[in-house]
């Protein structure tokens, strides 16, 4: 048996502790004085016949509780239980792991990085193996066992080095879980050698990479990590700590009452380590102009404004105004000492979104349908947006280039028919009952004959009792956080009878089981109905927090896919279709410029464009011509860049080795040789520890009922009487 460290044994001495208190008399405290006792000679007690020991097992219980406390903190091993037993020849085999995501962008952490793998090749024996992958989202293998074994060896290290020189950063997030996975898998593929009496092999994990919080872990999650595996984590650290980041948020709102500038909603978030707290939020123009369609300088526009976040705090806030006839600008967070993750973008294509509505009720009335669907959707700060109002007595436009209709009234048959032939070409509409008679609209704009449907009032309100969380218009409401529907009353509704429709899909159901939103296919398009309105007569769902979302759901649900003002993460997948939607000819080869002025064709019969790997603004070009611009930003959560904690991979099920010493946090502790690490991985293996604790527990155990139980004979009445 060995210690791992071995000056706790010290506490042995503690021993004598119990043995002078077993030889110490207890006296009585008090002294009494009575009558008889004046007639009574003094004798005092024979001291020599005191000194001895009356409960030995007591004393014994007592002896091993404390030996077994000092053996615990000792931490002792067994060396026959060492993976690499002496008689045996050991052979390692590693994956070296490499972490080039965009977090490692800031400072010298990649030079830092590189140095530990390079230190690491160095120590490596003619004997062991290596395979070198790099990982983000995605993993790189520079390096393969195959590879490495047909090298002579005195080149191995050459080799390796030679490859890590030519290896760069990328914009991409991190995912640790698919990194270590992968490499686990590739570890076990190894297999033994023929003669495993003189050669074991030991697999072996190592990490290079600041170990951030954003980290995606999800594939660890439910992954069986082999016991005989070990993880070895090496850190890189900034000189200067924390990060601070920016996001966009949807709404906006107008600046100064100036119905041309707007300003944007954004987030800002400053991590728990970070030291710096005021910053500036400013644009920069990086694009071209709304009057001629030419690059231009990048410069900035108006004044920054200065705001302070203190460290692990976020702050939502409205951004300076979005610059005036500027098709591609930046607002830019300064003042951070890492700025990998401080620029969003925006563009203007040119192309907005266009919902027409028809119905009663004006846009500035509060109390109209109208009112409310167009402070969503010009209140968004990363989409324009075309909002038209038209009452049921106006005609329909000529050649309306509308994607999504809104109805809602007793329209006229001209309204019926451009809503028929909106439905036909592939078109989203959505149908407001906002009373009984607006079934005969409702009918005429599907050809069928009227529903059976009466009005519904509910003084205390109703309630949606049932919701489709598997449709995708519910799709982003399905988590726990989202789901609660139960804030929001319908003061109004219509009951409709939709048993003569088959077809028809029901969304979602009020407290009595009549239907409150179905979808009914028709062409090529798709009609939602709503049973009640949102304003305030019939509800309070223009007043909750679920309306914003789940009008954008609505409005984009089944509409001709569009590029995304917003923009796209690093490493996100755009549809072909998306792309292709500002082309004459959707068919038409096209390519994309990236911020960085290389180009990359999309063939026609692609299905996506997967080459967003640089944050910045794109160019779609169909032939010579660009068309069209997208902007993509960096992921939101690589800007989590608290360091995690290591204990999160024991509760992951891994076996770091290094875990239990923090100081290690630059590569391997210099003053700890290759047999205490040994000792430590053991150890760890073994947990000897555990066991001990649990005999101490039992014999303190036994220990207080003896004692007590020897306490109660000694005052027993019996006792006091002989």
């Amino acid at each position: 048996m060995s210690f791992l460290t071995p000056l706790y044994l010290a506490g042995l001495a503690a021993l004598t502790l119990p043995i002078v208190m077993h030889f110490i008399r207890r006296r009585p405290a008090e002294h009494v004085e009575f009558s008889s006792h004046l007639f009574l000679k003094p004798f005092p007690p024979n001291v020599a016949q005191d000194r001895k020991i009356d409960h030995w097992l007591l004393l014994l219980l007592r002896l091993a509780a404390l030996a077994l406390l000092c053996f615990v903190f000792a931490r002792p091993y067994f060396a026959s239980g060492s993976p690499l037993p002496p008689q045996t020849e050991a052979r390692r085999v590693s994956v070296l792991l490499l972490d080039r995501s965009a977090s490692m962008r800031r400072e010298d952490l990649w030079e830092q990085a590189r140095q530990q793998a390079a230190e690491f090749l160095e120590a490596t024996g003619p004997e062991d193996a290596v395979a070198m992958h790099l990982f983000d989202t995605r993993q790189e293998i520079v390096l393969d066992f195959e590879t490495w074994s047909q090298t002579p060896a005195p080149r191995r290290v050459a080799l390796a080095a030679s490859r890590l020189a030519v290896a760069e950063t990328s914009w991409h997030a991190t995912d640790l879980g698919a990194a270590l996975t992968l490499a686990a898998e590739t570890l076990l593929a190894v297999t033994e050698p023929d003669d495993v009496e003189q050669v074991q092999l030991q697999r072996e994990i190592v990490v290079i990479s600041d170990f951030q919080q954003g980290s995606d872990s999800e594939a660890l999650q439910g992954y069986d990590w082999p016991t005989e595996m070990v993880v070895r984590p090496y850190f890189v650290r900034p000189a200067s700590p924390g990060n601070a980041s920016l996001q966009w948020l949807r709404r906006s709102e107008r600046a100064g009452g100036s119905a041309a500038r707007v300003r944007p909603l954004v987030r800002i978030s400053n991590t728990l380590d970070a030291e710096q707290e005021d910053f500036e939020l400013a644009w920069r123009d990086v694009g071209v102009s709304t009057e001629e369609d030419s690059a231009t300088e990048t410069t900035s526009v108006d004044r920054p404004i200065r705001v302070h976040v203190p460290a692990g705090e976020r702050r939502v806030m409205f951004g300076p105004p979005f610059p005036e006839g500027q098709k591609s600008v930046c607002l830019e967070l300064r003042q951070d000492p890492h700025g990998f993750d401080n620029a969003l973008y925006r563009v203007t294509t040119g192309k907005p979104l266009s919902v027409l509505f028809v119905g009663d009720g004006q846009a500035d009335d509060p109390q109209a349908l109208p009112y409310y669907l167009r402070q969503v959707l010009e209140g968004d700060a990363v989409r324009e947006v075309s909002f038209e109002v038209f009452a049921p007595a106006d005609g329909p436009p000529e050649n309306s280039t509308a994607e999504v209709l809104v109805a809602s009234g007793n329209l006229s048959d001209a309204w019926r028919v451009h809503l028929q032939t909106a439905l036909r070409r592939g078109k989203s509409v959505w149908f407001i009952l906002s009373s009984t008679g607006d079934v005969t609209a409702l009918a005429g704009v599907l050809d069928v004959p009227a529903l059976p449907c009466e009005e519904r009032e509910a003084e205390q309100g109703t309630l949606l009792s049932v919701l489709d969380f598997t449709h995708p218009l519910f799709v982003p409401f399905a988590s726990p956080q989202l789901a609660d529907f139960t804030k929001i009353r319908f003061w109004q509704y219509r009951r409709l009878d939709v048993s003569s429709w088959p077809e028809a899909q029901v969304l979602a159901v009020f407290d009595d089981d009549s239907p409150a939103l179905l979808e009914m296919p028709a062409g090529a398009g798709t009609l939602l109905v709503l049973t009640s309105g949102w304003h305030p007569r019939d509800s309070q769902l223009a007043r909750s927090s679920k309306f914003v979302p789940l009008v954008w759901e609505t409005l984009e649900y089944r509409t001709r896919p569009q590029l995304a003002e917003g923009g796209y993460e690093v490493g996100e997948s755009i549809p072909r279709a998306a792309l292709a939607a500002a082309l004459r000819d959707e068919k038409a080869s096209l390519a994309i410029e990236l911020p960085d002025g290389s180009r990359q064709e999309v063939a026609s019969d692609a299905g996506a464009f997967v080459g967003t790997t640089l944050p910045g603004i794109y160019t779609v070009f169909e032939g010579d011509q660009a068309v069209t611009r997208f902007a993509v930003h960096t992921a939101a959560r690589e800007s989590n860049t608290t360091p995690m904690e290591l204990s999160d991979l024991r509760r992951w099920g891994l076996l770091p080795s290094d875990a239990d010493r923090p100081e290690k946090e630059n590569g391997s502790d210099a003053s700890m040789s290759p047999i205490q690490e040994d000792a430590v991985a053991i150890e760890s293996r073994q947990k000897s520890w555990q066991w001990l604790c649990l005999a101490a527990l039992i014999v303190l155990t036994g220990e207080t009922w003896l004692a007590g139980w020897q306490s109660r004979r000694a005052t027993s009445p019996a006792e006091l009487e002989g």
